[in-house]
């Protein structure tokens, strides 16, 4: 069998009549029309080198689920070193290769199921940014399933409800990635005694020795700036979101860059962010136990590094503070 059946229930939690989802399992994928044709940059993990040859798939309208109880759940990304528990399958609509003919039978559009989900990573490579999940293949979610599911309590939930922290978190993870790996030159001698021009990331010069507050500070902009230029972003990243999220960021941030150590003092300031979150818990303080608009912070995020929900790169013109600013700021 290559498909492997599940009711349909509707809104309300009843079976729908007559119907029943089908869900094509990884192992029968054909080989050929859904590989996407994998990009000169390497993914940012710590397995990078054992598994660049794996397949790169790209999956639309996805959803998380118990696969004993596939209409009844959906579930967020885990936070716990990024790794699933036995029973989370994903499921999605399997994107085409582009460059296949729409006329050929692999072209399509397929339904399919992914078991044995092995571990999930944010890759910060503009070729490749995203949320991927492997399993001995690699799966880039683009946007999650909208569709609502009725719960036995009565919420209505969908998974991209589900997903908005971890979009907001992805964008956050953007926004620091871009601000530590920005580029510049500096002039050096070879080893002939000629100047060449050679590119640097501000993460080697000055970021890794800062904690993520002096970055922040250095790189927001005078209100003098953004007066002059309106389209300015205020900050570089969300740091409120950060003081909340410090723990999964630094978690993904851990193979960024060889310079970017766990005893780095950026690394040792998110360490701290987090103790002082959880510290601000127990105390129930104000600040911690708010709310947060999750939804507004992805969204500015995104904007600030210019891409979609799902990592993919837009033609938005705005411009970043560290980008416009920085190489004043910091030479």
């Amino acid at each position: 069998m290559s498909k492997s059946p599940h009711k349909a229930l509707d809104l309300d939690g009843q079976e729908s009549k007559g119907q029943a989802e089908e869900w094509t399992e990884e192992k029968y994928i054909p080989k050929k029309g859904y590989n996407q044709q994998q990009k000169y940059e390497e993914f940012q993990d710590d397995r990078r080198e054992q598994y660049r040859e794996q397949p790169f798939r790209y999956l639309n309208n996805w959803f998380l689920a118990d696969s004993r109880s596939v209409n009844l759940t959906r579930f967020s990304l885990p936070r716990n070193q990024n790794k699933f528990s036995m029973y989370v399958c994903l499921y999605g609509d399997l994107e085409p290769r582009n460059n296949v003919p729409c006329s050929t039978k692999e072209a399509k559009v397929m339904r399919v199921v992914i078991r044995r989900l092995k571990y999930w990573t944010m890759d910060w490579a503009h070729s490749t940014r995203g949320i991927w999940v492997f399993t001995g293949n690699w799966y880039k979610l683009k946007s999650p399933d909208d569709t609502e599911i009725l719960l036995p309590d009565m919420r209505r939930v969908s998974m991209m409800k589900v997903h908005l922290e971890m979009r907001a978190i992805f964008g956050l993870f953007s926004n620091v990635a871009d601000m530590l790996m920005e580029l510049k030159e500096e002039q050096k001698e070879d080893k002939y005694g000629q100047k060449v021009k050679i590119p640097m990331s501000y993460l080697s010069t000055f970021h890794r020795t800062n904690t993520p507050e002096q970055s922040h500070a250095a790189l927001c902009p005078s209100q003098e700036q953004i007066d002059m230029h309106p389209k300015l972003n205020s900050e570089p990243f969300d740091l409120d979101l950060l003081r909340r999220e410090s723990k999964i960021i630094r978690f993904n941030l851990r193979n960024l860059d060889k310079k970017l150590t766990i005893c780095a003092p950026f690394m040792r300031g998110l360490c701290r962010m987090d103790e002082a979150f959880h510290d601000a818990e127990k105390r129930a303080e104000h600040w911690a136990m708010m709310p947060y608009d999750y939804l507004v912070s992805a969204r500015e995020s995104e904007a600030r590094s210019q891409q979609t929900p799902w990592g993919d790169r837009t033609n938005h013109s705005s411009c970043t503070c560290f980008c416009l600013f920085a190489r004043q700021r910091l030479n």
